[in-house]
């Protein structure tokens, strides 16, 4: 992948045939971690999303990237996972007013962006404009940098998992959202647990995303 000085990768033809080819045949996509947002990323990321044909989950730059051109998401087939501040940018209002009412908050960046959203923080909400769970499990200790590329992660092997078996049985693609719906529900749960089962082995002031990866394998 080409990238500029500072490492951030160019929306060049040669990336694009790359990535396009990459893509094929694909479950499930995840973009954002560590992407970085300039003017090459978000042109970058406007063409991934326009070429995918599978689920799509974006998240930290992924998600500060497509704030100014959020008609580029696909419906029906994308799980945003912000936290506060970034579903803030999403939606053009302050921190502030998302976490004074973080339910309507979420509804509304599903109604306009026809997504899944993932508010993370405490009580995680989980909706998709008309469906609304929340997540009462986990705990203080997995607020820290690195735990929302641990449930970034689950979110996309169960999306992929699910999507696996809907391609398989030749479901409607009308009922995606209802499928990515409750991959999201199940993987916002296994990332709760994961950090309630670390928490029962360490004490939280220590616990770290990578200890929360380790744990799983204890859930599932």
């Amino acid at each position: 992948m080409k990238t500029d000085p500072d490492g951030f990768f160019l929306n060049s033809k040669s990336n694009q045939n790359l990535l396009k080819s990459a893509m094929q045949n694909k479950s499930a996509i995840l973009i954002g971690c560590g992407m970085g947002v300039t003017d090459q990323t978000r042109e970058l990321l406007k063409f991934l999303l326009t070429e995918s044909k599978c689920p799509v989950i974006l998240d930290a730059d992924g998600l500060n990237a497509i704030a100014s051109c959020i008609e580029y998401i696909p419906e029906g087939r994308t799980i945003l996972t912000p936290h506060p501040g970034e579903a803030a940018r999403l939606l053009g209002i302050s921190t502030e007013e998302v976490q004074k009412d973080r339910f309507t908050a979420a509804k509304k960046l599903a109604e306009i962006t026809g997504a899944i959203v993932i508010l993370k923080g405490a009580g995680t909400i989980i909706t998709d404009g008309e469906q609304v769970s929340i997540c009462n499990a986990g705990n203080p200790g997995m607020a820290r940098a690195g735990s929302g590329d641990v449930l970034a992660g689950i979110v996309t092997s169960v999306a992929a998992q699910i999507m696996a078996s809907f391609t398989r049985y030749q479901l409607p693609s009308f009922a995606m959202p209802r499928f990515l719906y409750h991959a999201a529900c199940a993987a916002v749960m296994l990332h709760a647990a994961a950090g309630d089962r670390t928490a029962e082995k360490m004490p939280m002031q220590y616990m770290l995303p990578q200890d929360m990866i380790d744990s799983l394998q204890d859930i599932l």
